[in-house]
């Protein structure tokens, strides 16, 4: 009999555990608003993407944070080197009305971000290289967030 008492009492701290971890995972998860989202399922796959991951499910923030907005985001990977991925998406998107202030001087920025004038932001760069994330491909990220 008291063999079982132990089990039991191991399981019914597991099952609080659980519970407790679950209950504290949703309070601390956000999804992007519904604008970023719309956003991120509208822009153009990169033409020579081998990966494309669309991800609203959004991001941990802290219960009392409530300046915590989680980004929209893409990831994708490429053959294509950064200055081609640069000059795609400036090209595509301020063709589609969006602003950057992006200069290329002597040497090509890390990240471009672009905004729609109101309250949205999409940023876009390099995320690691092919040794970091052991793939032959050139990763990026695309964050998207349209929360004022």
């Amino acid at each position: 009999m008291r063999k079982n008492s132990g089990f039991v009492a191991v399981a019914a701290v597991l099952i609080v555990l659980a519970g407790g971890l679950y209950y504290f995972y949703s309070v601390n998860i956000r999804k992007p608003d519904q604008e970023s989202s719309q956003i991120a399922e509208l822009i153009f796959r990169y033409p020579n993407a081998s990966l494309w991951i669309v991800d609203t499910k959004g991001g941990f923030c802290f219960y009392f944070d409530k300046n915590c907005k989680p980004n929209a985001k893409i990831i994708f990977e490429t053959d294509d080197p950064w200055p081609g991925i640069y000059n795609y998406y400036k090209s595509y998107l301020t063709s589609g009305g969006w602003q950057s202030n992006s200069l290329i001087l002597t040497s090509l920025p890390g990240s471009i971000v672009f905004t729609d004038g109101a309250s949205c932001k999409i940023e876009i760069s390099p995320t690691s290289s092919g040794i970091i994330n052991k793939s032959q491909h050139n990763r990026y990220k695309i964050g998207i967030n349209c929360a004022a």
